[in-house]
């Protein structure tokens, strides 16, 4: 008696080996996708895939873009050819294994010879294999030979390992060398610095090499955002970020920050008979003067420059903030360094009821690049009005300046020989009308992420 569920399995099973067999024998493509990018996808897909000529792409791309699905239909299209080597390089383990996965979820069973989770390999049945690999466990490539690299996120990669050696010169470039036909580079800037910037520079340098083509695809280039998606994700982060991130930007170390600020220095009175927002940045000796910013309800600014002595400064500031008594709603000092002690000094000669509206302020990096960032929204939207003849904030303005680390962080500060002693108190008194004048709370929290 014949199990006929036992041949049927036999049948199936001898039907799956066979199509194996063909499909490892085969000089066709193995894998056809259907996907129909967008105006800048296609570009990529064109420049790595069909563009025979071009051995490095460098693609700099905005957030949310669908990088990772594009990168996964180009790995398909280099995974149908035989015999080829594919490394892909991830900042992270974490990351290298999400493509890894993902790339098992589309790639059909029948076509995979060999997978190994650990190693995070796969091979298909025309010996065609992926390596998925991370700046962390890099040592684990060393001795293969690809064909083609993929680095993920560059800008935003160690590009120096421990022993000094640099990744790409010293690690990678020699694994392409003996059957590399193309190098791909993507990612999101981190200011201009960095192996992705010189590829970049490269790339721009001469517009007619078709061996190395660049592709940049900024929020505003994508068919299918639209202008009021682009203008939220505006106001959702610092314009900086923004600017990185979303239009893809490679900012510039020591640019001035301030752009838009020399419009709003206009001609008029200042009104003093409304409610009033104070920001102290303090000064002992040296250079630096101690600010005093009012900040009044219509966005009007005003600042008092306070010399002299230690007690003559004490008498000068409490008298201009008691004169005031009745119209300030609130002050924010700021308490680094000598700010706490002279702070103290100064309440012994004010009005109890202000004493009470007197908050301490600490000025880490992270907290300044908050009220900076908040401070330059505000100009930007036109919600500052600046006193006309104040030449001594609109120069602070001109050489206030960002720079970005090597790990992206962005830090503020005027060029070097300047000061910003006006900046800093006037972003205080920003800040102490927002958080308590009841005006753009929504706002305040972005940037306190």
């Amino acid at each position: 008696m014949v199990d006929r569920g036992h041949q049927e399995m036999k049948t199936r099973r001898g039907n799956y080996y066979q199509r194996k067999k063909r499909l490892k024998n085969s000089n066709q493509r193995i894998i056809n996708v259907e996907f129909k990018p967008k105006k800048g996808q296609q570009k990529i897909i064109n420049a790595c895939v069909t563009h025979w000529k071009t051995k490095s792409v460098i693609i700099n791309i905005f957030r949310q873009y669908g990088k990772s699905f594009v990168m996964r239909y180009v790995v398909l299209k280099y995974l149908s050819e035989q015999n080829v080597t594919i490394g892909y390089l991830t900042p992270t383990n974490r990351l290298g294994k999400e493509f890894y996965q993902k790339m098992l979820e589309i790639i059909p069973a029948l076509l995979i010879k060999q997978k190994n989770g650990t190693d995070l390999q796969i091979t298909l049945v025309n010996n065609a294999r992926i390596l998925f690999f991370s700046i962390e466990s890099i040592n684990t490539v060393r001795g293969f030979t690809l064909t083609y690299l993929i680095w993920d996120e560059v800008a935003h990669s160690r590009e120096y390992l421990p022993d000094g050696s640099h990744v790409y010169y010293n690690v990678l470039a020699p694994l392409l060398d003996a059957r590399g036909r193309k190098l791909i580079l993507i990612s999101t800037p981190n200011g201009a610095q960095g192996f992705f910037y010189e590829k970049y520079l490269e790339a721009i340098k001469d517009p007619e090499r078709v061996d190395i083509e660049y592709i940049e695809v900024k929020c505003t280039d994508d068919e299918t955002k639209t202008p009021e998606w682009i203008e939220e994700k505006k106001k959702s982060m610092p314009a900086l970020q923004f600017q990185q991130e979303y239009m893809c930007q490679f900012l510039e170390n020591g640019a001035s920050y301030f752009t838009s600020y020399v419009k709003h220095f206009t001609e008029g009175i200042y009104n003093w008979d409304c409610k009033l927002w104070v920001g102290v940045d303090f000064s002992s000796v040296g250079d630096d003067e101690t600010i005093i910013t009012f900040e009044n309800e219509y966005g009007q600014v005003w600042q008092e420059k306070i010399l002299g002595e230690l007690d003559e400064k004490y008498m000068k500031m409490a008298s201009i903030l008691n004169k005031q008594v009745q119209n300030i709603q609130y002050c924010y000092f700021e308490s680094n360094s000598i700010g706490e002690p002279m702070a103290n000094s100064i309440k012994k000669l004010l009005a109890p009821s202000l004493v009470r509206k007197i908050d301490m302020k600490y000025t880490s990096n992270k907290s300044k690049t908050e009220y900076i960032e908040l401070l330059a929204y505000d100009i930007e939207q036109g919600n500052l009005h600046f006193m006309g003849n104040d030449d001594e904030l609109k120069s602070e303005f001109s050489t206030f300046s960002y720079s970005v680390s090597k790990t992206g962080k962005i830090t503020f500060g005027a060029l070097y020989g300047y000061h910003d002693d006006r900046i800093i108190s006037l972003a205080l008194a920003n800040l102490c009308r927002k958080e308590k004048g009841n005006t753009n709370k929504e706002y305040i929290k972005i940037f306190k992420r």
